[in-house]
């Protein structure tokens, strides 16, 4: 009688510390992602470029100098007649705190290189969105603001923007390949 209450036991406490096994299929037709090719930091006060810095920082806080993020997108040919939709996620070694609210304006031109002051400056252009960071996910759109790249007909070729903080204080961070600003196609 005993025998017969340990085996379900024991097959209970082996199936809890060996779940199933489960396999995941991918889509048929999985939905293309562009990250930035290149990521720049710009100095609103002196109009400085950290060119290449493969670290996003939104930065303000009132006494040191702004930064925003400068991003260089390389849209393929394949995107051509196709949907795009923006994104930004953050995870695990990322930050966002204060307003963590950032603004998107397409550039006129990408970042060009390193500079230690003006010209060329951060060539910004149209406002496009205001999102807010999420510490760990999706950021969220904000209403009120265009966002005009939530969904849009994608560019081709080189297409060039700048992430701002748009409260008195934000400090938005990201380093991972994986995280900060992307399409969808």
């Amino acid at each position: 009688m005993r025998l017969s209450l340990i085996i379900p036991l024991v097959y209970l406490g082996f199936s809890a510390a060996h779940p199933a096994q489960v396999t995941l299929v991918a889509p048929s037709s999985p939905v293309p992602t562009l990250r930035a090719t290149i990521l720049s930091q710009y100095s609103v006060w002196t109009g400085a470029i950290r060119f290449n810095t493969r670290k996003g920082k939104i930065f303000k806080d009132g006494t040191t100098s702004d930064i925003t993020t400068l991003l260089t997108f390389h849209f393929p040919s394949s995107s051509v007649g196709r949907t795009c939709k923006f994104y930004f996620v953050l995870g695990r070694g990322s930050t966002a705190s204060g307003s963590r609210q950032f603004d998107v304006f397409q550039s006129n031109a990408p970042a060009p290189g390193d500079t230690a002051g003006w010209p060329p400056g951060n060539q910004r252009g149209p406002h496009l969105a205001r999102l807010e960071a999420a510490n760990s996910g999706q950021a969220t759109w904000v209403s009120g603001p265009p966002n005009s790249i939530r969904s849009f007909p994608c560019p081709i070729g080189t297409w060039a923007a700048e992430l701002v903080g748009v409260g008195d204080k934000d400090n938005i961070q990201w380093s991972d390949a994986a995280q900060g600003p992307y399409f969808t196609f």
